[in-house]
């Protein structure tokens, strides 16, 4: 698998950031977000609170797990309504600490979560199928540095796909028909905790590509 330099820093991107807590929300609209697990219904509730009328959102939209008649009802609308929709439930305590987002046609979802346990967190990483990934790093006693969590990531792997978990499904996507240039945006990897681990990741992307 082609793949960049290992641990490759990119200009602009303070690697030391860690944050305080995993459970301490930097601002608001990241707490009303937390563990709201559909993906287009996020983007909603974003725009919403930007656009100053939150207010006016039906509550049904905000909950951290959809009402599954609800849920049936926006699937029929689009597939890609559903996207993150049947992620697994959180365990007590737990976050979402990073998404991994795929623009296939129904816009699958995986989450990198973390508990709080004993004196460590523990992570996972959990999707809509099942799958059992094997994290890069299974605990930390304190939350990690966006270094730390680039070489958790980077180490985490999919059962089914070789390679660093970020690049496996641009990877299982790229055949002889279809140039990396095109799947350059295929994989978007984001975080309320860490705000510039997508800028990372896109640099990551466009390196493979090229």
């Amino acid at each position: 698998m082609a793949y960049p330099r290992a641990m490759l820093k990119y200009p602009g991107i303070d690697y030391t950031q860690r944050p305080p807590s995993y459970w301490d929300d930097p601002d608001a609209l990241t707490a009303v977000l937390r563990n709201v697990t559909g993906s287009r219904r996020r983007a909603l509730i974003r725009h919403s609170w930007h656009a100053g009328n939150l207010e006016d959102l039906d509550p049904d939209l905000m909950t951290d797990v959809l009402d599954p008649e609800l849920r049936n009802v926006l699937g029929k609308i689009h597939p890609t309504f559903l996207s993150g929709e049947y992620l697994p439930p959180y365990h007590p305590m737990e976050r979402e600490i990073v998404r991994i987002e795929l623009r296939s046609a129904t816009g699958d979802v995986i989450s990198v979560r973390a508990k709080p346990a004993a004196d460590r967190i523990r992570y996972r990483i959990v999707d809509e199928y099942e799958t059992r990934y094997a994290p890069g790093r299974a605990s930390s006693r304190e939350p990690l540095s966006l270094l730390e969590l680039v070489a958790m990531l980077d180490r985490s792997r999919h059962p089914a796909i070789a390679g660093p978990l970020p690049l496996a499904f641009n990877e299982l996507n790229h055949t002889d028909l279809t140039r990396r240039v095109d799947l350059l945006h295929f994989t978007r990897v984001t975080s309320d905790l860490y705000p510039q681990l997508e800028a990372h990741y896109r640099e990551v992307f466009r390196e493979w590509a090229r």
